[in-house]
C-alpha cells in the first residue's frame, strides 16, 4: 500500500481517483489549497503524488522544478498528468514520470507500481 497524494483542481477527478486508489488498497490524500505544496508534502509524507499540470493559479511543472531544487523532495514520486503532452518536460527530473489524460485506470497502477 502507498500513499499517494493527489494534487488536481478539477474536483471530480480527485473523487475518481480517491475513490478507485483506495479501492486498489492505497491511502490517499486530497489537498485543495495549492499554495504550498512542499508544506502539503511534509505534513502528509506520501509516497507518489500525482500532479496535475494545469492547476488553477499554479502550474505543475513549476512547482515540480521547486520540489526538485530541494533535496529531501527527491525521494518523493512525481507523476505529472495532462490533457496535453508534457512528457518531454519531465525527462531531466529524477523520480518523475508523466501520464496523459484521459487514461485508463490500469495505465495509472503500471505507473504507480513502477520503480525508479
Amino acid at each position: 500500500m502507498k500513499k499517494i497524494m493527489i494534487i488536481d483542481d478539477d474536483q471530480d477527478i480527485q473523487k475518481l481517483m480517491t475513490i478507485f486508489l483506495e479501492l486498489e488498497g492505497h491511502k490517499t490524500v486530497t489537498p485543495t489549497d495549492f499554495s504550498n505544496v512542499p508544506k502539503l508534502i511534509d505534513d502528509a509524507q506520501p509516497d507518489i503524488l500525482i500532479l496535475d499540470v494545469n492547476l488553477q493559479g499554479y502550474n505543475g511543472i513549476e512547482i515540480l522544478e521547486d520540489l526538485r531544487n530541494v533535496e529531501k523532495y527527491n525521494d518523493v514520486r512525481v507523476i505529472l498528468t495532462s490533457g496535453l503532452d508534457y512528457s518531454y518536460r519531465i525527462e531531466d527530473f529524477l523520480n518523475s514520470d508523466f501520464i496523459l489524460k484521459p487514461y485508463m485506470p490500469d495505465e495509472l497502477i503500471r505507473k504507480i507500481s513502477k520503480t525508479n
